[in-house]
């Protein structure tokens, strides 16, 4: 019977590696938000788009050093969990619409919260 364990190009588990991607998407997505504010002119922004593909590849890489130990697996869980909150508003919240509607999205644009929350 063949091992459930595959490992992946780094060495690592297919499972371990699309886990660090997705975590490295998120920090892709925290930094990037934080460079639009500070593009759209919000103070105390300190972001550039080499520092967003720094922070992208050193989450990612982070999160694979960490599996080795136990305390590290818990570190992993932690920082996911941080980053779901900063990062996503409840589903069909309307504060998910609101940002929604502030990134141009045309369906948040064109329709009110109830109409766009039936989506």
């Amino acid at each position: 019977m063949p091992s459930p364990y595959k490992r992946g190009r780094s060495g690592y588990s297919e499972a371990d590696e699309v886990a660090a991607e997705r975590n490295a998407m998120l920090e892709r997505r925290i930094s990037s938000d934080a460079l639009r504010r500070k593009n759209a002119g919000e103070r105390g922004i300190v972001m550039s788009s080499d520092e967003v593909d720094a922070r992208t590849r050193n989450t990612r890489a982070n999160y694979l050093d960490r599996l080795s130990t136990e305390a590290g697996r818990e570190q992993n869980v932690k920082n996911e969990s941080f980053a779901r909150e900063v990062d996503l508003p409840a589903a069909n919240s309307r504060a998910q619409y609101e940002s929604e509607k502030e990134a141009g999205d045309p369906n948040a644009l064109r329709m009110s919260f109830a109409e766009w929350k039936k989506l």
